[in-house]
């Protein structure tokens, strides 16, 4: 508040501020005039807000209501939209304590002090809600602050609760993340690229992420899929085994699962051991008949 609060909240004990000079700091219900809230109730008052300037020397207090526990004070702009309130508890008051108040619309903040005025005259005062005008409860222009600035109150993700931030929040670059400043726009940009930050992560199980920078992207021009995994299957007797940062492809043909040529001796026709698929031709492509079960599409057996 001030830099001297006792002097200056003793000195607002005898004039309108936190209101302007000319204001009557008079209560209505509808248009009849039921008391004025004297000096010495409220001491102190400061809010800020990011509304435009333009509308500053029009904030005002709209409305005090008093219910037998409690008394709340409603500030509004100009156009009549609340932007805080403060709902005190009468039992238990303290005179010149700062109070803070709820911002009803987006980084809207303040604090008000209250004197020992207060007390009696809410006690004085009977139940039920009363309005001020622009004649009676506007605000001194020094007590409204413009805060063009955003502030960072929490940050939350889908899985974890909010967590409250204080002082100076720093931004720090995730994996494949780059965060860029740009002074004449007063931005930050935010961007995936790859390798930026703190370069690429391969994944849940790497000992030392941050040396995996030698990625694949895509094998054969195959893409990984959306959880960024290109899947390998062997076929026709080429098995596949995955390594540590590394994948194995081997060859199963062996003597267990070729079989031998059939047929008569000096059989030259293309299935014969003589013919041009037989010992002295191709690679055998078909199986003993007495293992045919076994057999696979190719003349192989079927593992």
């Amino acid at each position: 508040m001030r830099t001297e609060p006792n002097g200056w909240l003793t000195s607002n004990e005898l004039r309108n501020y936190p209101f302007k000079e000319n204001q009557t700091r008079q209560l209505f219900i509808g248009t009849s005039v039921v008391s004025d809230i004297p000096n010495n109730v409220i001491l102190d008052l400061i809010i800020t807000t990011p509304f435009s300037l333009t509308t500053l020397r029009s904030f005002r207090l709209n409305k005090i209501k008093k219910i037998p526990s409690s008394i709340t004070f409603t500030f509004s702009n100009s156009d009549g939209t609340n932007i805080a309130n403060i709902i005190v508890p009468i039992s238990g008051f303290v005179e010149r304590k700062p109070l803070k108040l709820n911002g009803l619309v987006p980084f809207t903040h303040g604090i008000i002090i209250l004197g020992e005025g207060f007390t009696s005259f809410f006690n004085n005062l009977g139940l039920g809600t009363y309005s001020m005008t622009n004649t009676s409860g506007l605000l001194e222009e020094r007590v409204v602050k413009n805060n063009p600035y955003s502030r960072v109150t929490s940050i939350s993700n889908l899985e974890e609760p909010s967590i409250k931030l204080i002082g100076d929040v720093k931004l720090a670059e995730g994996y494949n993340f780059r965060l860029t400043k740009n002074t004449s726009t007063n931005s930050i940009k935010l961007d995936a690229r790859v390798g930026a930050g703190k370069g690429i992560f391969c994944g849940e199980g790497c000992d030392e992420p941050e040396q995996c920078d030698n990625a694949l992207y895509s094998i054969n021009g195959i893409k990984p899929n959306r959880e960024g995994n290109i899947n390998i299957e062997g076929i026709n007797f080429i098995k596949v085994t995955p390594g540590i940062h590394k994948i194995f492809v081997d060859s199963i043909v062996d003597e267990t699962n070729i079989c031998e040529r059939t047929g008569d001796a000096g059989d030259t026709g293309p299935t014969g051991p003589d013919g041009p698929g037989g010992p002295g031709g191709a690679s055998p492509t078909s199986c003993d008949p007495c293992e045919s079960d076994l057999c696979g599409p190719d003349g192989f057996k079927e593992e």
